[in-house]
């Protein structure tokens, strides 16, 4: 199955909804739910691209360690600044 087979068989069965038939897998790529098939991150990509205009795509945000840093120097600039 191709890209374009992948992208044809969301539109037609599963109304655009890219984000609802996708696993993530160890290794890195991308479980199509509906056949099995493994997607590389690149070919993932296209299909989002179809899908999601870069400006709706949102990217995981701060992890727990990041967040903490930030709310701590949060703290440290408004208590000393």
């Amino acid at each position: 199955m191709t890209v374009d087979d992948i992208i044809q068989a969301i539109r037609d069965r599963h109304g655009g909804a890219f984000w609802g038939v996708f696993h993530v897998v160890a290794g890195g790529g991308y479980k199509f739910l509906p056949t099995g098939h493994i997607l590389t991150p690149a070919a993932y990509a296209a299909v989002r691209a179809e899908f999601a205009p870069a400006a709706e795509v949102h990217e995981p945000g701060p992890t727990a360690a990041q967040r903490k840093v930030n709310a701590l120097r949060y703290k440290a600039e408004n208590n000393h600044g």
